[in-house]
């Protein structure tokens, strides 16, 4: 398991090992001031897990600088 912050997307990626199905996302702060669950944090997006990847205890999880995007998409590294 892992958090990271994104400070280009200011994003906090979770990422879940084998207790969870290994799935990654990302958490927001729920501001809502009416709401039930203010000051906690919600999923805002949550994705599935690489296919080729089985399902184990992540140790790690890095992000590639905002230049190495393309096409919108942004290279990670997972850890095993």
């Amino acid at each position: 398991m892992n958090l990271k912050f994104d400070r280009a997307t200011n994003y906090l990626r979770a990422e879940c090992d084998d207790g969870c199905g290994g799935l990654p996302g990302i958490l927001e702060i729920d501001l809502n001031a009416a709401s039930v669950t203010l000051g906690r944090f919600l999923p805002l997006r949550r994705f599935a897990r690489p296919t080729s990847m089985p399902n184990i205890n992540n140790e790690g999880f890095a992000l590639c600088t905002q230049a190495e995007c393309v096409n919108g998409l942004k290279p990670v590294f997972l850890g095993g």
